[in-house]
């Protein structure tokens, strides 16, 4: 083998290294919780007991996974922990079924969360998104400019929403859009089930175009 065979060898080893570390991480975070990377690169998680099921997947390319993962491993536990603390003959389900948002320069991923206890399902949201290029995590806090004053433009379109749907106003506050989801043309905002609308209408998905928020928009 001539030194440039062998040096091409070597960098291909390397290259080849750096590229499956983080599939070899993703598939080790995933296998700590218990679930199994598919060939679309989602963590699947299932567990059945005669008292309980659970169904849970997320993506493992999200590029902040950690976050998300544990949030998955809590919200899995703390389901566990009190299944066991009540009594009751209805089986019980956790399921969270990820969708995925991109925009030219962020990813979410938003968590639809469905809990059955036997007395009526409710759909919640947990969403995580994450600035590639500035790399790191955007929160409510983080998503507008610290100048702005985001919701004398969100309320108004929230508040249409309600009323074409004759349900009661409510004055929101910033913390009630903390679960969103960034494209390049639109900001979606999640708001959970009996949360806005009566329960047996379900969640509540507002989407707002972002020509609407650019000059909020940090």
């Amino acid at each position: 083998m001539t030194a440039f065979t062998k040096a091409s060898a070597a960098a291909f080893v390397v290259l080849a290294a750096v590229l499956l570390a983080p599939t070899a991480a993703a598939t080790s975070a995933c296998a700590d919780l218990g679930g199994a990377v598919d060939p679309s690169g989602t963590c699947r998680i299932h567990e059945s007991t005669d008292g309980y099921r659970i169904d849970i997947a997320y993506p493992t390319g999200y590029p902040d996974e950690a976050p998300l993962a544990e949030y998955v491993d809590q919200s899995r536990d703390d389901f566990v922990d009190w299944i066991h603390e009540i009594d009751a003959p209805a089986l019980k389900e956790l399921d969270m079924i990820p969708h995925t948002y991109r925009s030219d320069s962020t990813e979410s991923v938003v968590l639809t969360i469905g809990t059955n206890t036997g007395v009526r399902p409710v759909t919640t949201f947990r969403s995580f998104t994450y600035d590639v290029d500035r790399h790191t995590p955007i929160t409510i806090d983080t998503l507008f400019r610290p100048d702005a004053d985001p919701l004398t433009v969100l309320n108004p379109i929230v508040q249409r929403e309600l009323t074409a749907r004759d349900a009661m106003r409510k004055e929101l506050t910033l913390d009630d859009y903390r679960t969103f989801a960034l494209t390049d043309d639109t900001v979606t905002f999640f708001f959970p089930q009996g949360d806005l609308l009566p329960h047996v209408d379900g969640p509540l998905e507002v989407t707002v175009p972002r020509t609407e928020l650019d000059s909020l928009l940090a």
